[in-house]
């Protein structure tokens, strides 16, 4: 059925166990809102002795399975919610000094010249995936986020012309986009991992940290890979033959499993990440 396929997904696919009844929830308390609002728009006029409507206050289980798939599916179609916000998004986004971006710039992948499934530790800099991949990565990294975005956005239209498996069911819109965010992907923002596999921080290579300072990126901000209940701050001074350090501070903001105990993974941990004029930053919660 659909609400248990939901049910998978959140839980095998997208690390979202639960999401399914906080969505239900999330319906119960939306559709009392809506009677509130109703009744304030009906409530008679001011001096009048008569009440307004003491309709039975809507609780989480009076909320169907089929209504709550039905929600999700409303978000991606036309309108939607999702829809409107993926018209909007951004793979990567640079302000100032600072790179801004889902996963990372180095991770374990899969060589964008190989047909194999066998991945390395590389960074994806300069990277954007078919049919817009360069001959040669594209080494400023200002640049690179403008092609990297103007391709998301490509696919994404795709996806918008073409939602759903073609009579063949061998190809549906967005295709390219849907690869670049699972893993073994090619090199991509939102798989990249700035972790070892002990949870410990994965030191920047060298030859990065010079690729992001020659664009003037001095710190990079990242989630996807859940570290610890607060966020993580790695700062990177490599010395050169020259005198002038390459510099690089890398945070980590993903808290998302900061108490396992908890339904949500999360429990209390709420962290804020401030970067201020001065490129000071000041960390929260």
């Amino acid at each position: 059925t659909k609400p248990n396929r939901l049910r998978w997904m959140f839980r095998e696919t997208m690390g979202s166990m639960g999401e399914f009844e906080r969505r239900r929830t999330e319906l119960s308390i939306l559709r009392n809102q809506e009677r509130s609002s109703q009744n304030v728009e009906d409530a008679p006029k001011s001096g009048s002795d008569d009440k307004l409507d003491g309709t039975k206050t809507v609780q989480p289980e009076d909320i169907t399975d089929d209504e709550v798939v039905e929600s999700f599916e409303k978000s991606v179609c036309v309108r939607g919610l999702l829809w409107d916000y993926l018209k909007q998004a951004q793979l990567a986004r640079v302000i100032g000094n600072t790179l801004y971006v889902h996963g990372g710039v180095v991770g374990t992948f899969r060589s964008p010249s190989s047909s194999g499934p066998e991945c390395t530790l590389q960074d994806c800099l300069g990277y954007v995936p078919p049919p817009r991949t360069a001959r040669t990565p594209i080494e400023d990294v200002n640049k690179w986020v403008d092609e990297l975005n103007e391709w998301c956005q490509d696919q994404i239209q795709d996806w918008m012309r073409r939602p759903t498996w073609d009579a063949n069911h061998q190809s549906r819109g967005g295709e390219e986009l849907q690869k670049y965010v699972v893993p073994g992907s090619t090199p991509s923002v939102v798989m990249a991992r700035h972790l070892q596999k002990n949870g410990m921080p994965l030191a920047v290579a060298d030859d990065v940290v010079q690729k992001l300072n020659k664009s003037g990126i001095y710190r990079l901000v990242l989630g996807h890979t859940p570290h610890g209940n607060c966020p993580t701050v790695i700062p990177t001074r490599i010395e050169t033959p020259d005198a002038k350090d390459l510099l690089l501070q890398v945070i980590m903001a993903d808290t998302s499993y900061s108490n396992m105990n908890c339904k949500d993974n999360r429990g209390i941990a709420a962290s804020a990440v401030n970067i201020l004029d001065d490129q000071t930053v000041h960390i929260s919660g």
